[in-house]
Parts: C-alpha cells; sequence; structure tokens
C-alpha cells in the first residue's frame, strides 16, 4: 500500500508522477482531487473506490457502495472528484483497490 503524492498542476506545468500501483493504495483527498489510471497491460483492470461509510446509510436511508471503474487494457482514464464525505476515512484519506497490478500506473491530480 502506497501513499500517493498528489501532481499540483500550474502555470509553468506540472511533471506526471504516475507509479506502479499496489492492490490498494491511499491519497489525502479534500474533495478536489482526480485520480489517473492507466493499464499497459493486455487486459481490463478494475479500480475500486472505497466507501469506508458504506454501512451507515446516507440521508435518503439508502446505502452507498463502493464504486467501481473498468479501464480496459491499454487504456487510461481520469475518475473524481471523490466527496469527502463519502470516501474519506476519519484521517482524511481515500483507499482504491486494483484487481490487477501488473503494468498498472496511477497519479493522484489535486485539482485545486
Amino acid at each position: 500500500m502506497a501513499l500517493y503524492t498528489p501532481v499540483d498542476p500550474n502555470l509553468v506545468g506540472a511533471v506526471p508522477n504516475l507509479v506502479a500501483v499496489a492492490s490498494s493504495d491511499t491519497f489525502h483527498n479534500n474533495g478536489r482531487c482526480i485520480l489517473h489510471i492507466k493499464n499497459a497491460s493486455g487486459g481490463s483492470v478494475t479500480a475500486t473506490i472505497d466507501d469506508p461509510n458504506s454501512r451507515q446509510p446516507d440521508a435518503a436511508q439508502a446505502f452507498n457502495p463502493d464504486v467501481q471503474l473498468a479501464i480496459a487494457g491499454g487504456a487510461e482514464k481520469y475518475w473524481g472528484p471523490f466527496d469527502p464525505n463519502r470516501f474519506n476515512d476519519v484521517n482524511g484519506i481515500a483507499t482504491v483497490a486494483y484487481s490487477a497490478t501488473a503494468s498498472v500506473t496511477a497519479e493522484v491530480i489535486d485539482c485545486a
């Protein structure tokens, strides 16, 4: 498990910071973060953002489950932003898990 260091885009340009994913990684989620996932493998990979509060009903008494995103082999996607009230743990950290890790990289872009 790794804690992603967010890329902070700016007017002079930012260098991408794609890193190899683990089965489960984390990031500080301020509600403006975008997750960039690149799948260079030949098969589809599913990313799952954890809703640590999914065991608690929301205001409408419905359950908010974890959210999944499929990334086809050879594709990349931008995902987010993620509502901190739904996806953060008590420390302001969001957790994302991957169905496979070989040839998969990711980074967090802080869209402040």
